[in-house]
């Protein structure tokens, strides 16, 4: 009787740890290569008669910030809290400005906040929302609901509606974030954003479809004015770590919040690519969305401007 009771009980210890083994390792890393999946090279191209005419700076607008455990961040990783940013980008010219993705309000910053280090900047979602009636195009990098709220709850809809530069999957994805459950007509009423190619959508800016931790995730290509060359990934990696180990979100995450889930073959393919741009363009620089630490970096070092340029 004991004899099969240890078997038994040995053997839900094997199922039980080979369920955490699949749902905290498996699937999460890159493959050996990812050919074609970054083509930058013809991103370039489209961008080619720009020279000198790219955006004269690149600014990091902070609207809230985190800290998730190490090892919802990477799989594998035990470590420390990782600082996490949820945050808005603006492509400046003299004439002109892009705004990429746009945060979260106060309501969705403290549904979403995990740890007493979480933080929510009014002031910071204020001067988001102006500049986006000022803009010349809005860009969302996904459908997620920490990259769209500036959109879905814009208090003037139709003041950003022109604005607008949103694919068909992206503002189909908006209507459960509004207050109300539906988009405004100004919005729906704009044209879709067609990536069925990668599209330049300012000088020297283009926009390439990345579908993988959503439908309707894209990447956006930047030459800015100077020739310094930057990709925005929005969330294939959520910090620049998981492109260095080749290693994503563990596959609990993609089962838990979600939703439809990650296709993991696609962002283990774009982690790989983004891994060799690195090594094969070491001045390209990368800017996932949410890698607070990096980020902060990027603005001591004057790669990005702190905040958003004043109003013009």
């Amino acid at each position: 009787m004991l004899r099969n009771i240890l078997i038994g009980a040995g053997l839900l210890l094997a199922v039980i740890l080979g369920a955490a083994w699949w749902l905290l390792f498996s699937d999460t890393k890159a493959p050996a290569k990812a050919e074609g999946v970054m083509d930058v090279a013809a991103w370039r191209e489209l961008v080619a008669a720009d020279a000198g005419q790219g955006p004269t700076s690149i600014g990091w607008l902070e609207i809230g910030h985190d800290e998730f455990p190490s090892i919802a961040v990477q799989a594998g990783r035990f470590a420390a809290p990782v600082p996490m940013s949820f945050n808005a980008f603006q492509l400046v010219w003299p004439d002109r400005t892009v705004i990429i993705d746009t945060a979260v309000d106060a309501e969705t910053m403290e549904e979403m906040s995990q740890t007493p280090a979480a933080g929510f900047d009014p002031a910071a979602y204020e001067t988001l929302l102006d500049a986006m009636t000022r803009a010349d195009t809005i860009l969302l990098t996904h459908e997620h609901l920490d990259h769209v709220m500036g959109v879905a709850r814009h208090p003037d809809p139709a003041s950003i509606a022109p604005q607008l530069a949103l694919t068909e999957i992206q503002r189909g994805a908006l209507a459960p974030f509004t207050r109300g459950g539906m988009l405004p007509d100004a919005i729906l009423a704009v044209p879709a954003l067609d990536l069925s190619q990668p599209v330049r959508i300012a000088p020297g800016v283009v926009v390439a479809a990345m579908s993988g931790h959503s439908p309707g995730s894209e990447v956006i290509y930047v030459q800015r004015a100077d020739g310094a060359e930057f990709l925005f990934i929005g969330d294939i990696a959520w910090t620049m770590r998981n492109i260095d180990d080749l290693t994503t979100r563990p596959l609990l995450l993609n089962l838990l919040f979600f939703d439809p889930p990650e296709v993991r073959a696609n962002i283990r393919a774009q982690l790989r690519a983004l891994y060799d741009l690195k090594q094969s363009d070491p001045a390209l620089t990368l800017l996932p969305a949410h890698d607070r630490d990096y980020l902060q970096g990027l603005v001591a070092a004057g790669t990005l401007e702190n905040g958003f340029a004043p109003a013009r």
